[in-house]
């Protein structure tokens, strides 16, 4: 059985601000699912008025109690393992209608008391950052991206950067969080892998889906690399994938911090646009 990691938000269907108290009593049911009673990640969110929950799972579906959390709640959930092909992203909600019920819904949907969403999940970056390793550096990002982008390409003491925006699938499996030294607790972690929305530590190191406006990468991602050092991807100057070269293995490393700030999913867009206005109502 594949272990699937989890990134989860939810949101108050009444607005409110949740206690502590209350998280760590959600997060006590969530480990109950958790890979070797491993850690629940949580983070409050005070402008998104949101829960952030991360955590490995040893089920395969793991809305962890579902019905309770409709209750109160808008549930969405990222997933990935080592066996999918990319990320998905799901929604659920008894007090929410979106427009769209995505590429996978359940065959039983149309019997369901909430509505239900589920789709790829896609993400964004808006610069990009390419370090070199020697001389041949320059030549060959002048070869790759002449072409296709602009005439003339400068780099900088072995450092080429460029605004532009991509839109992606990963793979983010996160299994590594074990590796953070927190399994086996009897008690959850407020982390500060959230803090300023995004996880600004890596905690993945799967490699991402291709999609057609990244072949350049697949380019500078070959086997016989001798000029590049590493490929920063970013969103909001904060990196959401480092891939370096190890001269020693002669392999890529890709590490991840693909997050709800980065996703571009369009119905969750939607979503968080309508709860930030009925969020503003309500408190008005």
């Amino acid at each position: 059985m594949n272990y699937t990691s989890y990134s989860v938000a939810l949101f108050p269907a009444d607005f409110r601000e949740l206690s502590e108290a209350q998280i760590k009593k959600i997060c006590a049911r969530v480990r109950e699912t958790t890979l070797v009673n491993g850690p629940c990640l949580y983070s409050w969110n005070q402008a998104e008025n949101c829960l952030h929950v991360l955590y490995v799972s040893k089920n395969v579906a793991s809305c962890f109690y579902e019905e309770d959390i409709l209750a109160d709640f808008h549930y969405w959930q990222i997933s990935g393992d080592e066996g999918y092909a990319n990320d998905r992203i799901l929604g659920h909600s008894r007090f929410y209608r979106g427009s769209s019920l995505g590429e996978y819904v359940a065959p039983n949907w149309k019997d369901l008391d909430y509505w239900e969403y589920a789709s790829n999940c896609f993400y964004q970056v808006d610069n990009i950052r390419i370090s070199g390793l020697n001389h041949d550096f320059p030549d060959l990002m002048q070869e790759i991206f002449s072409t296709e982008y602009e005439p003339k390409i400068e780099t900088r003491n072995l450092v080429f950067e460029k605004r532009m925006k991509m839109v992606y699938l990963s793979c983010n499996d996160r299994l590594s969080i074990e590796d953070l030294g927190y399994e086996n607790l009897e008690f959850d972690i407020p982390s500060h892998l959230f803090d300023g929305g995004g996880l600004h530590a890596f905690i993945s190191n799967n490699s991402y889906g291709r999609t057609q406006n990244e072949d350049f990468l697949q380019r500078i991602f070959v086997p016989d690399n001798s000029a590049v050092k590493s490929v920063e991807l970013l969103f909001q100057e904060r990196i959401v994938h480092q891939i370096t070269w190890n001269p020693e293995t002669k392999r890529w490393r890709r590490k991840s911090s693909d997050f709800w700030d980065n996703c571009m999913d369009s119905a969750y867009l939607r979503f968080s646009e309508w709860y930030r206005q009925q969020k503003a109502i309500h408190h008005s």
